[in-house]
């Protein structure tokens, strides 16, 4: 069932309901907290009625990427804003690869300036998401993001499988393909290729370590803020 909202605001997954919600009810934003599905491995998202507010906050890399694939792939998109730590680079990087997002909001910053970026996602509507650049407030904005999203795809399905069988079989590509996406993935994170029996703990570690890295030295724009 769809959830309703009867004031203004956003539908918003987090882990800190009641920390967040104080927040949020103290800037005037109306809030319907919801939780990620995990009946389903290939699901998380639950009805919702946008915009969405994501906290990846306490999300973690791992959850917070899958939400972004699964964001990446809904139609129609639904308009996201991002709540995120201004210290997560790694996180920061992959998230212009999710055209659904369309504002992006450190965790420090006041939450008042959510009500203007709700109503520019109203604005902004589904079908003009992939159009435009989102607003980065808080953080460098990513302009050039090293990785697309069939390689955060490869990244998911990794962090979600035992083995790399099991990855292929996530992945829901070919066997060859698979192999060609995490190899083009890790080379364009400046890393060796995968060698039989690595551990898929070892991979995500030295990938995360890679897009930290790589975060920390790709050039950034300046931060823009919409008027309320």
């Amino acid at each position: 069932m769809v959830e309703a909202r009867a004031a203004p605001g956003a539908a918003v997954i987090s882990s800190r309901r009641l920390h967040l919600g104080a927040r949020l009810l103290n800037a005037g934003v109306g809030a319907r907290f919801l939780l990620p599905q995990t009946a389903s491995p290939g699901a998380q998202l639950p009805p919702l009625r946008p915009p969405l507010l994501l906290d990846t906050r306490d999300l973690g890399f791992v959850q917070s990427a899958a939400l972004l694939v699964e964001l990446a792939a809904r139609r129609p998109a639904i308009p996201t804003i991002v709540l995120i730590d201004p210290d997560d680079v790694a996180l920061r990087v992959i998230l212009p690869v999710c055209l659904a997002v369309y504002a992006v909001l450190a965790d420090t910053e006041d939450l008042r300036l959510l009500g203007p970026l709700i109503r520019l996602g109203g604005l902004c509507g589904a079908d003009r998401l992939q159009t435009i650049d989102p607003y980065w407030i808080g953080v460098p904005p990513i302009q050039r993001p090293p990785i697309t999203l069939e390689d955060l795809e490869v990244l998911v399905a990794l962090a979600r499988a035992e083995n790399i069988d099991d990855a292929v079989e996530r992945s829901g590509v070919a066997r060859r393909t698979f192999y060609r996406r995490l190899a083009r993935l890790r080379a364009g994170l400046n890393l060796p290729p995968a060698t039989h029996g690595t551990r898929i703990e070892e991979l995500m570690t030295s990938m995360i370590t890679a897009l930290t890295r790589l975060g920390q030295s790709l050039p950034s724009g300046d931060a823009t803020s919409p008027r309320a």
